[in-house]
């Protein structure tokens, strides 16, 4: 038998091992440094990722290397948050590979990024990939309100454009194929998107809070799926139109859009109950519809209510106030021939007008239509057959005491015959 004090030296040793192993093996120290100009830098092995510039840097430069209590240190990646508000410009380092999508979350006026890498290259202060296949990002305050994006580009990264405020129209080009998550989520003055026929996916949240897109873009043949929260939060979306191309429309893909007016889905979508989240949507015979009892359908109704309904054997009514400076707004009725609801445009069309029918007769939200027809407000309410008007009356009596007068004047000086 092993003596107990060898038995203890045995148990001593493969201790203090296990302890050496562990300490051997932890060659990472997650823990942020403080490094040469006060940037922060995370250590691993012989490597760094840059986490943060100090605050009030106006122009941040990534190093190729750092060194830190007297070790040298190669900058690979970029962190998170990394560049601050108050940067205008950004230069990336020789030997960083990778960037987190997150690392301009918080530089909202960052005008130029500048880089000449193996892996990075920028054109105009517009961050590509070494081969300009990749847009990676946009600075968020560049003035361009149309961006150049090159013809080589075949993919938009993850966040590229996002809060790239000055910008108001996107042309992407026909080389891009995919265009990732957020991508130009807070571009809050986008008006005009136009989508590659080639793309094949658009990433979850690329539009959301484009507050000034109106109508979504034309979706090409090659794109199948509508991902989530996609146009989440586009307040002024009005006209939502999917084609047969797309065969399922996520949830939340139109959560916030309280500006819709008309929905067109094509037969065959699979949309998720969740895709329209605070929409209530009607058949023509007033049953509630969900999820891919929507396919197929055109919707019509107020947005601001949050209900639309099967417009397919409505008629449209058209509203006419007779004014060139605002055009006319158009409606469909339900199957029972009633408005949804009664409209209100632009300060123009509103309850406080009365509208009148071809026939002169006011019409509201009560009026049961069975065609197809124009509405008049007040000023340019039609002519009633029926109505005598007071001025041709006053005419008349002139002509007629004028005629009068004149063949009395006739009699009395015309000279008696002899």
């Amino acid at each position: 038998m092993m003596a107990k004090g060898t038995m203890m030296l045995v148990f001593a040793a493969v201790f203090a091992a296990a302890f050496c192993f562990i300490a051997i093996s932890d060659t990472s120290d997650a823990a942020p440094v403080v490094g040469p100009d006060d940037c922060q830098y995370e250590l691993n092995g012989t490597e760094a990722t840059f986490l943060r510039s100090p605050e009030g840097d106006v122009s941040v430069e990534v190093p190729d290397t750092v060194t830190i209590d007297n070790v040298e240190y190669t900058v690979t990646a970029i962190g998170p948050d990394a560049v601050p508000p108050s940067a205008y410009a950004l230069t990336i380092g020789m030997n960083v590979k990778t960037i987190d999508s997150s690392a301009l979350d918080r530089s909202n006026k960052l005008e130029s990024i500048i880089a000449d890498t193996a892996y990075f290259s920028d054109l105009g202060g517009v961050l590509y990939n070494a081969d300009h296949s990749k847009l990676v990002f946009y600075p968020q305050s560049k003035t361009n309100d149309t961006p150049y994006i090159s013809d080589d580009v075949k993919e938009i990264g993850e966040k590229a454009f996002s809060y790239a405020d000055a910008v108001t129209k996107i042309e992407i080009p026909e080389s891009v194929t995919h265009i990732g998550a957020y991508a130009f989520q807070f571009c809050t003055q986008l008006t005009t998107v136009t989508l590659p026929t080639g793309l094949t996916e658009l990433g979850d949240y690329a539009f959301r809070g484009c507050f000034d897109l109106v109508e979504i873009p034309i979706l090409p043949e090659s794109l199948n799926s509508i991902g989530e929260n996609v146009f989440k939060d586009c307040t002024k979306l009005q006209i939502v139109d999917i084609p047969e191309s797309i065969t399922a429309i996520k949830a939340s893909a139109f959560s916030g859009c309280k500006g819709i007016s008309c929905v067109s889905i094509a037969e065959g979508v699979s949309v998720d109950p969740a895709a329209f989240p605070g929409f209530t949507f009607y058949a023509t015979d007033g049953t509630e519809l969900t999820g891919n009892g929507l396919a197929g359908i055109l919707f019509y109704g107020s947005g601001t209510e949050t209900k639309l309904y099967d417009s397919r054997t409505g008629f449209t009514i058209t509203f006419d106030n007779g004014s060139d400076w605002v055009s006319s707004k158009k409606m469909t009725t339900t199957a029972d021939g009633k408005l949804p609801s009664f409209p209100e445009y632009e300060g123009f069309l509103s309850k406080s007008h009365a509208w009148y029918d071809s026939k002169g007769e006011m019409v509201d939200e009560n009026t049961v239509f069975t065609e197809d027809c124009t509405l008049h407000s007040s000023h340019t309410k039609p002519d009633d057959p029926s109505d005598t008007k007071p001025d041709n009356l006053l005419i008349g009596a002139v002509v007629i005491a004028g005629l009068v007068a004149l063949i009395l004047v006739t009699i009395i000086y015309s000279p008696k015959r002899m």
